[in-house]
């Protein structure tokens, strides 16, 4: 019952969210656009979005570095996992246009910047990178059996049996 009482909860955030950024974003652009005006407006909301997209680049491709390094070393690359999602989700949230949601972007972009959204992430989705456990290992051991269609002598090529139509 604790866990349908999460989805529930969780259910209704994300409501919310859809609701009320779309409201918040639009509102924030119109005062913006009063304030400084039309094209300031959008030169500022495509200079963060460039800016967004040049970071995307640079993160993706330490993300996938250190995931290669740390895969390497036979570790589960669990921080890097959500590093890489982070950086996903700050690629859909630039696609919006709007403040807020470069705001978030640009959080879930900079290094130092995702400690809130993994938290959240953690408290939100429940993962772990400690419930990964260690590699399962099955005792076992290999017999190498010849199979009955083998012959002693291995230098004959392989022969292909059937009829020619």
């Amino acid at each position: 019952m604790e866990q349908a009482g999460k989805f529930r909860w969780v259910g209704l955030v994300i409501a919310l969210v859809v609701i009320a950024v779309p409201i918040l974003e639009i509102w924030l652009l119109w005062r913006t656009v009063g304030a400084v005006g039309f094209f300031p407006t959008l030169f500022i909301v495509l200079g963060i979005a460039a800016l967004g997209i040049a970071l995307i680049g640079y993160q993706a491709r330490t993300t996938l570095h250190s995931f290669v390094e740390t895969t390497q070393k036979g570790q589960v690359p669990s921080r890097e996992l959500s590093d890489g999602a982070l950086v996903l989700v700050a690629g859909g949230l630039l696609l919006l246009p709007g403040f807020i949601t470069d705001v978030l972007a640009l959080l879930c972009l900079l290094p130092g910047g995702r400690e809130l959204p993994r938290w959240v992430m953690n408290k939100v989705i429940g993962v772990r990178g400690a419930s990964f456990g260690g590699p399962t290992v099955i005792p076992g051991e290999v017999v190498d059996e010849p199979s009955p269609d083998s012959s002693d002598d291995d230098t004959a090529p392989p022969a292909l049996e059937g009829r020619v139509l």
